[in-house]
């Protein structure tokens, strides 16, 4: 257990396919905190007729395996964190900072609203090879952005039991995209970002690996939900 604190931001981090999106939908359960997926942002935005041209294109990129620009980043990002701040709760970001000069850029943020204290960091650490095995045989919901880790029951699963959606593999998870993807948001760019934040904020890493449930219950504790 660590100490009793009420976060204001909770950031999950870690490399593809570590599981950070399904356990910010576990705590999105709670009405205290409100799930915020930057890739889920950035397809809304891909799948919008009335998007921003420029936001779409840029937003495109994420298909060949390239980066969304800085600025678009914060642009969506930050608004949708104002959103939920502004509401009273508590915003759980998932796949929210991937690189450096994003955690530098985050960091300004929370100064500027005066929470930078109050941003608990989780990563859930992977290794790279079980990054590349768990996307390339997981499902995602066409509609809600549902998660469902691989199992031969799983994998054929066609509508999501969620919203009803329809279950799909998604275009970045395909063996190609998911091993660029590595290449340059694995966990040699991870690391210098986790660092950083050990030197700036409160950092907890949790052994992602293990099953759902076992991540679920650290995660928990962390937060002082247990």
């Amino acid at each position: 257990m660590v100490e009793n604190k009420h976060w204001k931001v909770i950031v999950l981090m870690g490399i593809p396919g570590s599981g950070k999106g399904t356990q910010a939908q576990l705590l999105g359960v709670d009405p205290r905190y409100v799930h915020i997926s930057t890739g889920q942002l950035f397809r809304d935005i891909d799948a919008d007729p009335f998007a921003d041209p420029t936001d779409k294109e840029l937003v495109h990129q994420i298909k060949n395996g390239q980066m969304v620009p800085d600025h678009l980043v914060y642009k969506i990002a930050f608004h949708a964190i104002d959103m939920v701040l502004t509401s009273g709760k508590i915003p759980v970001l998932d796949g929210a900072i991937r690189t450096l000069e994003q955690a530098k850029g985050y960091e300004q943020f929370f100064e500027e609203r005066g929470i930078a204290d109050d941003v608990a960091v989780v990563e859930i650490a992977i290794t790279d090879e079980l990054s590349l095995k768990r996307l390339t045989t997981r499902k995602v919901c066409s509609s809600c952005g549902y998660i469902v880790p691989y199992s031969p029951e799983n994998f054929k699963k066609e509508k999501c039991d969620q919203c009803g959606g329809d279950m799909i593999v998604r275009s970045d998870d395909h063996p190609e995209i998911v091993q660029k993807r590595i290449d340059t948001q694995g966990n040699k760019f991870l690391q210098p970002i986790i660092e950083y934040y050990k030197n700036v904020g409160h950092v907890f890493i949790i052994d992602g690996s293990r099953s759902i449930p076992e991540v679920d219950i650290d995660v928990r504790n962390i937060l002082g939900l247990y």
